[in-house]
Formats: structure tokens, C-alpha cells, sequence
């Protein structure tokens, strides 16, 4: 080889040196194409399956808020979500003891009085869902809609911003963000608005003679097999709501 000039069909006049110089660009062009593919994170596409897990996800989230002391006592909460997942951006909010006082868990191991199926149950309704594959594992957001207590009316209260992670236990969330009145555009005359009604919906009174029936969601995991007529609820003597609970069966809906 010798750096005796050639002469390409255009009439360019090439040198050895050029094109090996050539080939020696192009290989470490092809070089850093490789390490940089190989740097970035294999996002693996989401099954059917995957997505019917993590709209199940969703739905047991809002089973669990609605009833803290059969969601054991905030920790069946705190436990759809990673060891070090978190809610909200802050710090406050991260771990298992952290989401379980979240989930309304009191330092006494009791849970708060607004967080027993009752007058007070804010009921979590998600629809519009929407998964993507991630480098994280998947994200995904879900408008929210809300009633404040039995008596309440619906209304939108905005989206979350979600990120999972594949776990041995299945989906969980890694990350979930609530975005939220002004936030998600509504006037502060609709949360004022909103307010008022919560607060005529939570005065209301429950009968005390009727216990609040089992948790379905335990139900439907096995964990409480009991046939209905026989959880406390139902075995009271004392009747409710049209049909009444002992022996009466409650009209189709």
C-alpha cells in the first residue's frame, strides 16, 4: 500500500490513506452505535395478561383505602406497592410503615375513624386506564372518580401518574402520583363546592345495631370463607334494609 493517488468515477482523487481512513470512522461509528444500545434499558412489551393484572392492581388499591381495619389495619396498602415504593414525590411517603399510617394506620396500630366502612368512606372509582412498557417495568394513568361517602355524589378528581415494577408477588407500584384540583384544572369553586357536600354526606349516621359485612376482596382471595349468613353482619337478629339480614334476601340490583 502507498499513498499513490486514484482517481474515483467522478473525478475525486483518492489516496489510501483517505479511505482507510474512511473504514477506521465508520468502524468507530458502528463501535459506539453498539455500546450505546447496549447501555439502554431492554424495555419488555406488555402481554394481556400483564395489563389485566394492572388494572386488578388499581382496583384492590381502592378496595384497600375504603377499608382499613379489613385491609389489615394499612398494610395490605402499603403492600401493592414496592419495599421502597412511594406516594406523592416526597420522602413522607415511602416504605411499608410509611403507606400504612397513608392508608389511615395510627401509631397505636388502630386505624383512624374516617377510614372504617361507614358515613365516612370515600369511595375510589378509576376509569380511562392506560399502560405503557417501561425501562421501569410500566406507567401508566388512570382518571379518578370519587364519592364522598354513601350519600355523596360522583365527581372527577383528577388522575394519577403511575410507574410499576415486576415483582415475585406480581405487579406493584414503584411510584404513584395523584395529580389533583387547580392541578388538573378544577376551579377552587368546585372544590368548595365539593366540600360542602362531603360534609353533609360524612354527617350522616350509620345504625348501630348493624355491623358492616366482611371485606369481598378477602372473599374472593379465600381468606375468609364464612358463608354470608354466618359473618356478623348477616347472623345479627336484628333486620336491615328491605329483605332485612336474617333470612331475607336482599332485592337484585
Amino acid at each position: 500500500m502507498n499513498d499513490k493517488a486514484m482517481l474515483s468515477r467522478r473525478g475525486v482523487t483518492v489516496t489510501w490513506k483517505m479511505l482507510v481512513g474512511a473504514g477506521v470512522c465508520a468502524a468507530m461509528c458502528a463501535l459506539v452505535l453498539v455500546v450505546v444500545q447496549a447501555q439502554q434499558p431492554t424495555v419488555k412489551p406488555l402481554t394481556a395478561d400483564d395489563k389485566e393484572e394492572l388494572r386488578e392492581l388499581l382496583h384492590r388499591y381502592a378496595y384497600a383505602l375504603e377499608n382499613c381495619p379489613e385491609s389489615n389495619n394499612g398494610y395490605d396498602y402499603a403492600d401493592l406497592f414496592t419495599e421502597d415504593g412511594r406516594f406523592g414525590l416526597g420522602e413522607n411517603n415511602r416504605g411499608r410503615e410509611a403507606l400504612a399510617r397513608t392508608a389511615g394506620r395510627r401509631p397505636d396500630g388502630n386505624c383512624a375513624p374516617n377510614r372504617y366502612r361507614g358515613p365516612q368512606t370515600k369511595f375510589h372509582l378509576y376509569v380511562n386506564e392506560i399502560f405503557k412498557a417501561s425501562p421501569e417495568g410500566a406507567r401508566g394513568t388512570v382518571y379518578l372518580i370519587m364519592i364522598d361517602g354513601p350519600g355523596g355524589q360522583l365527581y372527577w378528581d383528577g388522575w394519577y401518574e403511575d410507574i410499576y415494577a415486576r415483582t415475585p408477588k406480581g405487579w406493584r407500584f414503584k411510584q404513584r402520583v395523584h395529580v389533583w384540583q387547580e392541578r388538573a384544572g378544577v376551579p377552587p369553586a368546585a372544590t368548595e363546592q365539593r366540600a360542602k357536600i362531603a360534609e353533609s354526606s360524612f354527617a350522616m349516621q350509620a345504625n348501630p345495631s348493624i355491623q358492616v359485612s366482611r371485606n369481598p376482596v378477602k372473599w374472593v382471595d379465600g381468606l375468609d370463607n364464612r358463608p354470608l349468613q354466618e359473618t356478623p353482619a348477616y347472623a345479627t337478629g336484628t333486620g336491615g334494609g328491605r329483605g332485612g339480614r336474617q333470612g331475607g334476601t336482599p332485592p337484585a340490583k
